[in-house]
């Protein structure tokens, strides 16, 4: 890991799940809780019903009502209008008035997307991207974290188009239920409260311990 991190002093391993804090601890890794993951029955989010998700059902019939759309597996001919929609959709939350610790983290996260953009398949990764108007307006993508959960790892979807958002999860997380999947994880809120506020709404069933890992050379 040292050799990955080009000789810096320290090495951190983000997002341990609580399965592996006490092998790290005997290697000499020290070992901090962090936001822990949202955990969700797929079932759930794949046919969101009942009152309890009243809101994001509305969210995704209006988006299908009002909208011209198409939802296809992320291919490698999507790469350059999904950067294209990385920029605008970190140029629209630039524009709601972020934080200081928020605009930070829309900017660390493009090298994270353009990896996934350009490397899914070498990463493991299943995406999908949503069409509206002739348009790539949205992206997603996720992986099997174990035979049980599909983590969904980064979305992407154009603010503008109401109802998108919610539509782009819930095809998401019934493609996952489809394939078995009985979990959908979520990962953590990265101490955001807006996120955390939109991943709670979901009613997470569990939420799990995460730590990061840190070693000192």
């Amino acid at each position: 890991m040292r050799a990955r991190n080009g000789g810096s002093a320290v090495s951190r391993i983000e997002n341990v799940p609580d399965e592996l804090q006490a092998p790290l601890q005997a290697l000499g890794y020290r070992v901090v809780p962090k936001d822990s993951d949202c955990l969700y029955r797929s079932r759930d989010l794949a046919t969101l019903a009942g009152d309890r998700y009243k809101s994001q059902r509305a969210a995704c019939n209006r988006f299908e009502r009002d909208s011209r759309y198409r939802c296809e597996p992320y291919q490698d001919a999507h790469r350059e209008a999904s950067l294209a929609l990385f920029e605008e959709w970190a140029a629209q939350k630039e524009a709601e008035g972020l934080d200081a610790g928020a605009r930070h983290m829309v900017k660390d996260s493009a090298s994270a997307h353009r990896e996934a953009l350009t490397h899914h398949r070498a990463l493991g990764l299943a995406g999908r991207v949503v069409w509206v108007d002739g348009a790539v307006r949205a992206y997603t993508f996720g992986y099997e974290r174990s035979p049980s959960v599909f983590c969904i790892l980064l979305e992407v979807a154009d603010r503008r188009i109401p109802g998108l958002a919610q539509f782009l999860f819930r095809e998401s997380c019934r493609e996952a239920a489809g394939r078995g999947f009985e979990f959908i994880n979520t990962m953590d809120d990265s101490g955001l409260p807006g996120l955390a506020q939109s991943k709670r709404a979901y009613r997470p069933v569990r939420m799990l311990p995460n730590y990061i890992a840190t070693s000192l050379s």
